[in-house]
């Protein structure tokens, strides 16, 4: 069975069809389980990321009652197994687990200068995202909304590694169209910016790249009210140079 967390939460059976997990509770539990280590999640932790400090005197029933629940709706491919002080998923297929497993893998070939392994561990594990992460599950602050913007940032790193990979390969279009897309989600990301910049440049498309320092400038200026940082500047300037160490 697979579950999806890297989006709205789904789903899918071993037979390709979904399973309906309709009730809130449910499905933050759910989140919460599948996001917890081997080892299982304790009690307490569940119920504060359930409630966030406003469990009301029934949470542990409650807790109980939402777990035999859960267990109806995904046995018999999922198991909710009782640990010391809590409870662990088996037999689960996370996609937010397997995103971590490739997205290091992919790190890893990078360091060792294996470009064209890490494009492909980076470029499937990004490709598991099919939205903000834990979508509707959170109120931003609570415990599923800091696990969201941990995946968030995971994300990104991803992206930056996947660049990476290819402007060493000089697959040039394919960064520039990754780039692009991940502005469009996060445009205060100045290493993004940079990493655009760099592309385009290496592409023969230096008025481009400087083109895209003044969209960014503009971007920053009007979103957060201050001027690029330094090494976005720096890169300006090397570019206006005509740097030959830029490639």
């Amino acid at each position: 069975m697979e579950i999806r967390l890297l989006g709205p939460l789904d789903v899918v059976g071993a037979d390709g069809h979904a399973v309906a997990v309709t009730r809130r509770k449910h499905r933050q539990l759910l989140a919460l389980l599948c996001l917890a280590p081997a080892s299982g999640v304790s009690a307490d932790r569940l119920i504060r990321g359930l409630w966030n400090g406003r469990e009301p005197r029934s949470a542990r029933g409650n807790l109980k009652t939402y777990v035999c629940d859960l267990r109806g709706l995904l046995a018999p491919e999922v198991t909710i197994d009782a640990v010391p002080y809590g409870y662990r998923v088996s037999a689960a297929d996370v996609d937010a687990v397997r995103f971590t497993a490739l997205a290091e893998a992919g790190r890893r070939a990078l360091e060792a200068a294996r470009h064209e392994e890490a494009t492909r561990d980076l470029a499937r594990a990004l490709g598991l995202w099919t939205g903000p992460a834990l979508d509707g599950l959170h109120d931003g602050s609570d415990p599923l909304g800091l696990a969201a913007a941990e995946l968030t940032d995971r994300r990104l790193t991803a992206v930056h590694d996947h660049v990476e990979a290819l402007l060493a390969l000089r697959r040039l279009d394919e960064a520039v169209v990754l780039l692009r897309a991940a502005l469009a989600d996060d445009p205060l990301r100045e290493r993004l910016w940079a990493q655009l910049m760099l592309a385009l440049y290496r592409d023969g498309r230096r008025a481009a790249a400087l083109d895209a320092y003044r969209e960014a400038w503009a971007v920053i200026a009007e979103l957060r009210g201050l001027d690029p940082g330094r090494a976005l500047t720096d890169l300006q300037t090397r570019m206006l140079n005509d740097d030959t160490r830029l490639g």
